[in-house]
């Protein structure tokens, strides 16, 4: 299963390499463009510009927000049927089931998430440092502590997002990036405090909406896998 691992990830590096590079040089380059003009500011936070959302009372659409959430998607698009299509012959002559196939898959939204939240995070730390901006702060928390439970709900986050996109793509390419993009503008123009993706934003995140992302989370894993179980390979 480690060799089957290697090998799709190989495959889908082949498929995503070109979006992969060219949107987390763009975030990238959007992280620091965006945030030299407040340089020393100390009223300014380079987190907060794309995590800080909307609280429940201004409600609108926070664009960095969302284009931050949504980038990660759109890296990965109809990929894993792609994937499949290119795959399943030599799946099916080394006798791999479809639900190992969909184990490995998941593994490797999980890899492509925390890539992204790693890399995206570091820069945003580092353009905190150099421009001497205000550092991190959920609550009561701050320094490493902060930065590490925001990279683990922007990883579970996202993972979630792909795993819902994964799940559509099987009926519907299309609605595998509509359906999870309408969620996240539905939540930031919605009052529901427990809906897992306010998470997603500082002004909103509480205990019980984070542990609200983890059960969404892993139960939309075992649709994924029940979804890839009934898929045979033709």
């Amino acid at each position: 299963m480690k060799q089957l691992f290697w090998d799709q990830l190989l495959y889908l590096w082949q498929i995503i390499k070109q979006r992969l590079l060219f949107w987390l040089i763009l975030i990238s380059l959007a992280i620091v463009l965006s945030n030299i003009p407040f340089s020393a500011n100390p009223h300014y936070s380079v987190f907060t510009s794309f995590f800080a959302g909307v609280d429940f009372i201004t409600i609108h659409l926070p664009i960095n927000w969302f284009i931050y959430f949504i980038i990660p998607m759109l890296i990965m698009l109809n990929s894993f049927r792609q994937l499949w299509h290119a795959r399943v012959i030599q799946l099916r002559g080394l006798q791999y089931s479809a639900r190992t196939y969909a184990k490995i898959n998941i593994e490797l939204l999980g890899l492509i998430s925390l890539v992204y939240v790693l890399i995206t995070e570091s820069i945003q730390t580092l353009c905190t440092l150099l421009l001497q901006l205000p550092m991190l702060r959920i609550n009561y928390l701050s320094g490493v502590e902060t930065l590490g439970l925001n990279c683990l709900v922007n990883w579970l986050g996202i993972l979630w997002l792909l795993l819902l996109q994964a799940i559509i793509n099987h009926f519907n390419a299309p609605l595998g990036i509509i359906i999870p993009i309408t969620l996240l503008i539905i939540t930031a123009y919605t009052l529901w405090k427990n809906n897992p993706l306010n998470s997603l934003m500082l002004l909103r995140i509480n205990q019980n909406n984070i542990i609200s992302l983890v059960i969404t989370t892993i139960i939309t894993a075992f649709i994924y896998l029940l979804v890839e179980r009934h898929t045979s390979f033709e």
